[in-house]
């Protein structure tokens, strides 16, 4: 299977190993995906960079140019793969949201919304902790409003204590399930080029979609493939890993 059995609905779901995720959004067909609901790397970096000067004024720090130039690329091809009555949400930091704002004009996207996702939880920080992430909804110019009543503020209680699949970055699925019915119906294809260890997918399939995630890491695309394949069968992915180690290790005698 491959994400065009997706695309034309032979397939529930897929999941592409690829080191670059632009490398398989190019081999997409135009106006093929439906939503693009994605966790992409943050802006900020937490380091002391270098920050880029002009008469010894300090402007923007380096990384937050660097990182407009490089989600401007990956806009220009979700404008592409989207259909005209798509959309995208992304969560992002504070400084991502800057740089989503400038970026979208200059692909022809339309000015994002910024929203707030308030965790409920401390989380790092030496002067102030933080409690919560932004994210940025992007709209395709024939896309019609689902809801009539969605606040800008989603408040999900998500604590380290709650991931649970590994990843640094993992969020939660209803996060996730919000985001799709914002932006899309049941029927369509949401696409995550950023899918890390698969909650968009578990989120899209609850939703009713149909799911192409991308993802660098291979151990991360076996454990969504796993997971995609446990919530297909109502099952609990730790559950089925379990079942696999008994199977393998009983082979192995």
């Amino acid at each position: 299977m491959s994400h065009i059995d997706v695309l034309e609905g032979r397939a529930n779901w897929h999941v592409e190993h690829a080191p670059r995720a632009m490398d398989v959004l190019r081999a997409l067909p135009a106006a093929s995906v439906d939503v693009i609901p994605t966790d992409p790397p943050y802006a900020t970096t937490g380091e002391s960079t270098a920050w880029v000067s002009k008469d010894k004024v300090r402007s923007l720090p380096r990384e937050t140019q660097f990182y407009e130039a490089w989600i401007r690329e990956y806009l220009a091809e979700f404008r592409r793969i989207l259909k005209p009555t798509g959309g995208i949400w992304m969560s992002c930091d504070w400084a991502a949201a800057m740089a989503i704002d400038q970026a979208c004009p200059r692909v022809g996207l339309r000015a994002p919304t910024i929203g707030v996702w308030d965790r409920e939880g401390l989380g790092m920080g030496y002067v102030l902790r933080h409690v919560y992430e932004c994210f940025a909804v992007i709209t395709m110019p024939e896309w019609e409003r689902i809801y009539t009543d969605e606040p800008d503020v989603w408040r999900c209680k998500w604590t380290p204590s709650d991931r649970t699949m590994g990843h640094s970055a993992e969020k939660p699925v209803p996060l996730m399930a919000r985001a799709i019915r914002l932006l899309a119906r049941p029927g369509g294809v949401a696409l995550d080029p950023f899918s890390g260890s698969g909650t968009t997918g578990v989120a899209a399939l609850r939703e009713g979609l149909r799911y192409i995630g991308i993802e660098r890491d291979d151990g991360f695309v076996v454990l969504q493939r796993d997971r995609l394949s446990a919530e297909q069968m109502g099952s609990d992915v730790k559950a089925k890993r379990s079942g696999q180690e008994a199977l393998n290790f009983g082979g192995s005698q």
